[in-house]
C-alpha cells in the first residue's frame, strides 16, 4: 500500500481487512532476491578463492625460499629459544619432542633386517655335548628323588 491510498482510508473502521499479495507473484519476487543473492555469493566465492590462491603460492614461494629467509627464522628461533609447555605436570620441550618424531619415524621406514634362516642358526650354535647334559639332568632328577625320602 502506499501513503495515498492509507490517507484515503477511514482509519476508525470497526472491521480488520488485510491486502495480501498473490502467492505466485511473491514467490516471483522472492526468486529474483535469491538469484541475485546466489549470484553474488559466488562472485565472493570466486574472489575468496584467487585471494587464497595468492596467498597459497606466496607461501610456497616462502617456503622455497634461499638462505636468507632460514637465516631470518634462524635468528627469530634464537631470539624466542625454546619452547616448551607443561603437560600433565611434566615440563616438555616441543622441539627435542619434535626431533625424536622424526628420528622415529625414519627409523620406522627403514627396512628392517630379516630374520635368520633355520640355515643359519644351525651354523651359528656351537655344537653341544649331549652326554654332559644328560648326565646333568640326571644329577638333578637324584637329587629331587633323594630330598622327597
Amino acid at each position: 500500500m502506499d501513503a495515498l491510498q492509507l490517507a484515503g482510508r477511514n482509519t476508525h473502521s470497526t472491521t480488520l481487512e488485510v491486502e495480501t499479495i498473490d502467492t505466485q507473484a511473491f514467490l516471483a519476487q522472492q526468486l529474483k532476491v535469491l538469484d541475485a543473492f546466489k549470484q553474488k555469493n559466488s562472485e565472493e566465492a570466486a574472489r575468496e578463492d584467487a585471494r587464497h590462491k595468492l596467498h597459497k603460492k606466496l607461501d610456497d614461494e616462502h617456503l622455497v625460499g634461499g638462505d636468507a629467509d632460514r637465516a631470518a627464522e634462524a635468528k627469530v628461533l634464537e631470539h624466542i629459544g625454546p619452547v616448551q609447555f607443561n603437560m600433565g605436570g611434566i615440563q616438555v620441550d616441543a622441539d627435542d619432542m619434535v626431533q625424536r618424531l622424526k628420528e622415529r619415524q625414519a627409523y620406522g621406514s627403514s627396512p628392517e633386517p630379516g630374520s635368520p634362516t633355520a640355515e643359519e642358526v644351525m651354523d651359528s650354535t656351537p655344537q653341544m655335548d649331549t652326554e654332559n647334559l644328560q648326565a646333568f639332568f640326571h644329577g638333578l632328577m637324584n637329587r629331587r628323588g633323594a630330598s622327597t625320602k
